[in-house]
């Protein structure tokens, strides 16, 4: 009976250990492609960058939350240089949403006054962000990398994600969909 007691135990243990692999292979799979996609200069149109954008912030959104803890690396992590996020910001120039109004904290009783935020911005953050956990990820450090991902989403990261996609999904309701889910051309004002 122990022995079975044990299999079973070790069997948990197993599925448990496979489930936060796919978690964290999911999400660094998704913020790779969010990193290369914002580094890459090549653009379709505003229209699909901003889609594009919609897409990976949901992706990266519901892979985050499927995370473990981690636990912190002892190892200084340096995030991009000015210069590379100047180079990632400057790529969302063209976005069709560039400015928009934001409230930092919805649940304060108090309602404080909006301020504008910058999409831009928002999407240069997040990836400065990302590239702080793929600096140990691609040094082997896994919970390092899961540990700077995780606690960067709750304490900045998350916030750029969730006001960009509010935003973003503004646009896009605005431009793309009419009753019923029939699509039209975006507007061009």
């Amino acid at each position: 009976m122990r022995d079975i007691a044990f299999t079973l135990f070790s069997s948990r243990e197993a599925i448990i250990s496979n489930v936060t692999d796919v978690a964290i292979t999911t999400f660094a799979s998704t913020a790779r492609e969010y990193c290369v996609w914002a580094e890459s200069g090549a653009s379709v149109s505003p229209q699909h960058d901003a889609a594009m954008a919609l897409r990976l912030l949901s992706e990266l959104y519901a892979a985050v939350l499927l995370l473990p803890e981690g636990e912190g690396s002892e190892d200084d992590v340096n995030s991009n240089s000015s210069d590379e996020w100047r180079r990632v910001h400057d790529r969302f120039a063209d976005l069709p949403v560039s400015n928009y109004w934001e409230i930092f904290n919805p649940l304060e009783p108090q309602a404080e006054e909006p301020v504008l935020a910058s999409l831009a911005d928002n999407l240069a953050d997040i990836h400065r962000d990302l590239q702080r956990g793929f600096v140990l990820f691609d040094r082997g450090d896994v919970n390092g990398a899961v540990w700077e991902w995780s606690f960067h989403f709750r304490a900045h990261w998350g916030h750029h994600l969730t006001a960009a996609l509010y935003a973003l999904h503004a646009w896009w309701a605005e431009n793309y969909l009419e009753p019923f889910g029939e699509h039209r051309q975006p507007r061009n004002d």
